[in-house]
């Protein structure tokens, strides 16, 4: 049998049409379509089907309809019979490996998403700037790490660590503008500017994280029954009690997505989820697995081959 590590996009990987695949040809993807939207309030399958870009980028929408595209290609995943032994969640996918894991029910996840959605929906309204997330390409976490100590940053943060040539900064969109000359000097190749709505992992959601903590004080989170890992702490996470406190510390942590990559020694993964984000940043050889076909793919490639 063929073992593979599971890894969950965040937000940002969101497309239109993404998991409806699935959603025709599996009936429990059709009951996890349906408790999400009873859940949240929101038809994510017409969101889907019928929505524009613009609806389906709202923060509450995004982080619904991404983490049910997730939980729909875990769920296909495992009626192929794809043996998933171990999980970790980049950003707001973590909470989908909470749930693969056993940490979360899936009416646990969904209400912990909607909380987290609607709560960041408001987190831009908080600050008097624009908040905005952009992808540097070429220069790694500490490289990055010391021009904006150089030039006193002091409304932008190095957020994201995704690998050693790629780190995201959030923050102010002004304090951006204004170090973008020196970024390009220092050796950034590309600046990619990130669909999300605001300046996640950084102390500007300090309020926000402590509104959030307080909102899913009466959740139950589970031990792990499978390998679950945080790119909040680069760590693997043991108790449901731990997986809350990370749960809440994302808000204003980092993701150490690079060195929990390091550290793992599986040499098979599959990206569970939409798009190809984290397949390139693996240490190994990463499948993606968003789509139905692309599943079928490594079902007949890889499993049914040994």
């Amino acid at each position: 049998m063929v073992d593979f590590l599971a890894l969950y996009p965040g937000q940002g990987a969101q497309k239109p049409a993404m998991a409806l695949d699935f959603y025709r040809e599996f009936s429990a993807v059709r009951t996890l379509f349906a408790l999400a939207s009873d859940i949240s309030g929101v038809d994510l399958h017409k969101l889907l089907s019928e929505g524009t870009e613009e609806a389906l980028q709202k923060t509450l929408n995004t982080q619904l309809a991404v983490t049910l595209a997730n939980v729909s290609a875990t769920t296909v995943a495992r009626e192929l019979s794809l043996n998933l032994i171990a999980h970790a969640g980049f950003s707001l996918g973590e909470l989908s490996a909470y749930w693969a894991s056993g940490v979360l029910s899936a009416e646990g996840l969904f209400t912990l998403v909607k909380r987290r959605g609607e709560i960041l929906s408001t987190s831009g309204t908080i600050q008097t700037d624009k908040l905005i997330m952009v992808a540097l390409l070429g220069l790694g976490f500490e490289e990055v790490s010391h021009i904006l100590r150089k030039n006193n940053a002091t409304a932008l943060f190095c957020t994201n660590d995704n690998s050693a040539t790629q780190v995201v900064v959030s923050g102010a969109e002004a304090e951006f503008f204004r170090l973008e000359r020196d970024f390009k000097a220092g050796g950034v190749k590309r600046i990619v500017r990130l669909k999300v709505g605001g300046a996640f992992h950084t102390p500007l959601m300090g309020e926000v994280q402590e509104e959030f903590a307080q909102s899913i004080a009466g959740l139950n989170f589970k031990d792990p029954q499978e390998c679950l890992y945080s790119s909040v702490s680069g760590s693997p996470v043991t108790t449901g009690k731990e997986a809350k406190e990370l749960c809440v510390r994302q808000f204003t942590s980092v993701v150490k997505w690079r060195g929990l990559m390091e550290s793992l020694k599986n040499p098979l993964a599959v990206e569970l989820g939409p798009g190809r984000v984290l397949t390139p940043l693996f240490k190994g050889h990463c499948y993606p697995g968003g789509s139905y076909e692309e599943l079928l793919a490594i079902k007949r490639g890889v499993v049914d081959e040994l």
